[in-house]
């Protein structure tokens, strides 16, 4: 089976080709505290040395990091030459991109994607300075072209993993259509999902609040935190929700009508009176 990794980098070399660039890098170091956010796309970890990925339109793909990195580097089997040092990034870079001699270098700085901004300042400085004397550093473009094509377009087994996401929380809100009741507040039904969540094995899709749940015409608007309101007869309830899994999250919204002739409390809805919008 193919995996996650090899599709996206199979995508990110017609990309270069589609967009006539000859070379994107990904130039980061200590990417676990923050890090460029497009990493995770071609890498599945984190690098503490400066580390180079470079991916071209020709085919290749050189990930360049520190001695002790380039061993889960080639664990990946997605790179197709991996080189390791232990002093200075500065000579297998520079002498990398002099063999590749390409026109152009894309990296991961933009003005208005932040999801493409990920190369630090300092980290371009470095860049400036390791390729004084040679050409390539009047080559740097914007890969903001590249990041956001290759975000947006979800190969195979990103589709299959964002389906299994809404799969999931689908499941979620089909048991709460089963415990929503008149009488119950805002909080038990959001105690209530998250347990859903915590049992199927997933997180939620963003942070607090996660569930959002809103229920009659007192609820906080927006993003509220669920709150004591109990539901009543006559109220919608709003909930907005999503998981993470596999890297991947989902985030949907439904609403119920419950009608005067619930009664609380506790007293479960049927799926007749509790109906989905």
């Amino acid at each position: 089976m193919i995996s996650l990794l090899a599709e996206k980098l199979d995508q990110a070399h017609a990309i270069l080709a589609e967009f006539d660039l000859d070379a994107w890098m990904i130039f980061v170091r200590e990417s676990s505290d923050g890090g460029d956010p497009a990493l995770p796309i071609v890498y599945d970890g984190s690098f503490t040395w400066q580390s180079a990925l470079i991916v071209t339109r020709a085919g290749e793909r050189i990930a360049i990091v520190g001695k002790f990195d380039d061993g889960a580097v080639r664990a990946t089997g997605v790179w197709t030459e991996v080189i390791p040092y232990v002093q200075s990034i500065r000579e297998p870079l520079v002498d990398t991109i002099r063999r590749l001699n390409p026109r152009t270098l894309a990296l991961d700085y933009s003005l208005d994607d932040h999801a493409a901004d990920g190369l630090a300042h300092g980290m371009y400085l470095l860049l400036v300075e390791y390729f004084s004397g040679t050409p390539y550093g009047e080559r740097f473009v914007s890969a903001d072209r590249v990041v956001g094509a290759l975000r947006g377009r979800k190969s195979p087994e990103e589709i299959r993993r964002m389906q299994a996401a809404i799969d999931t929380a689908e499941k979620i809100f089909a048991d709460v259509g089963r415990f929503a009741a008149a009488g119950r507040t805002e909080r038990e039904i959001a105690a209530f999902m998250l347990a859903a969540a915590k049992q199927r094995g997933v997180e939620t899709a963003w942070g607090p609040p996660c569930p959002i749940v809103n229920t009659g015409p007192h609820s906080m608007i927006g993003h509220g935190v669920p709150s004591d309101i109990k539901i009543e007869p006559g109220h919608i309830l709003h909930i907005d929700f999503g998981v993470k899994q596999e890297g991947f999250c989902s985030d949907l919204q439904r609403c119920w009508y419950v009608p005067v002739t619930a009664k609380p409390p506790h007293r479960p809805l049927s799926r007749r009176l509790l109906t989905p919008s």
